[in-house]
């Protein structure tokens, strides 16, 4: 099966060799001596790799080349599939936990708000009294006075 793929791309560079050969660009590499180089490269590579991966390589190249295209095409399909619902599990579980601590975030917000707001109401005041007044402390502390009386009136 190597040996295909190896003369398909030898007759792929080939042919883009012959078409940049016509427009007169003579910086590539002859086909004899770039199959030479990377048939080399390849050997070496092999020869130093794990023996696992000489293993898994020996028995891919030996799969018989198929021109049926039907079983590859099934063959795809599966992948695809079980692809897909890896990715729909690992993409739930990513929802699942990112949604709960969003939620977790927005309840214990309006937890806060609701005890902040009981504090203000156990007091007998209104809220938004109580938060103006602290405003006009927080801006009569700071030098910058309004006149003796305080410009938020509650009429009864």
């Amino acid at each position: 099966m190597d040996e295909v793929v190896a003369q398909t791309l030898k007759q792929i560079y080939t042919y883009f060799y012959e078409q940049i050969i016509a427009l007169n660009i003579t910086i590539l590499p002859t086909p004899d001596k770039v199959a030479s180089v990377v048939g080399t490269v390849g050997y070496t590579v092999y020869q130093n790799c794990p023996e696992n991966f000489q293993m898994y390589y020996d028995k891919f190249v030996s799969l018989p080349v198929q021109s049926n295209v039907i079983p590859v095409f099934l063959a795809l399909v599966v992948l695809y599939t079980l692809f897909s619902l890896i990715l729909l599990t690992l993409r739930g579980i990513y929802r699942l936990v990112y949604n709960f601590v969003r939620f977790s975030l927005i309840l214990f917000m309006v937890v806060t708000l609701i005890y902040i707001a009981q504090q203000y109401l156990d007091q007998g005041s209104p809220l938004l009294q109580n938060i103006l007044d602290t405003l006009v402390q927080l801006r009569e502390q700071h030098g910058n006075a309004p006149p003796s009386r305080s410009p938020f009136v509650v009429q009864n």
